[in-house]
């Protein structure tokens, strides 16, 4: 889709490119007023024009959807034990040990439960473009940096996550609306200021 029109609406400060098959923002460059950026489903690689803009659906450019961390760790010999049991959570989850397949099933989900699984490291789970309820309760995580690419992500489960101590980077997550933190070891919940100014609810 051509996007060359909107060059000249200097005063639009919104939009919506959701599934328009838009491969280049560059006529957006000139647009100052531009804050917000819906560009979910469609072939971008270069976000640079729309720089002034808050971008939501950056990861989830259709290119991106067969290439996950979950598919490159599934493949992945000599994946240390961490993510190895991640990846066996997946597949065990989507019902395939075929890497190709559980991708696919994990892609069509919206909602993923890994509670209880002694998980330890997130890394397979990093950029995920479909998760928006996220549990992840009574493991052993002690770090969430991996989940910082979930922009979609509305709720996320900690509890009983013992060791965890820092959720600083959740911070980049705007869409996240509920977070569980009971059993936990935060106590700097600082980092999140803006997102409950926004409507985040935090149980501890």
């Amino acid at each position: 889709r051509d996007l060359s029109p909107l060059a000249n609406l200097p005063l639009l400060s919104a939009l919506s490119l959701r599934g328009d098959r838009v491969t280049d923002l560059a006529p957006l460059a000139t647009l100052a007023n531009l804050t917000r950026l819906a560009a979910d489903g469609n072939a971008i690689v270069d976000f640079a024009p729309a720089a002034r803009a808050r971008v939501h659906g950056r990861r989830r450019q259709l290119g991106n959807f067969a290439a996950t961390a979950f598919r490159a760790a599934c493949a992945d010999e000599s994946l240390p034990a961490g993510p190895r049991a991640t990846v066996d959570a997946i597949r065990w989850l989507t019902g395939t040990d075929d890497c190709r397949v559980a991708n696919q099933r994990l892609l069509a989900l919206t909602t993923l439960d890994l509670s209880g699984q002694k998980l330890t490291d997130l890394a397979p789970l990093a950029g995920l473009p479909t998760v928006r309820r996220l549990s992840l309760a009574g493991n052993a995580v002690v770090q969430v940096d991996s989940l910082a690419g979930l922009e979609d992500l509305e709720q996320l489960d900690l509890s009983g996550n013992r060791d965890l101590a820092g959720v600083a980077p959740l911070a980049a997550l705007s869409a996240l609306r509920r977070l569980d933190l009971t059993g936990t070891g935060v106590e700097d919940l600082g980092p999140l200021a803006e997102l409950v100014a926004q409507g985040l609810i935090i149980t501890r």
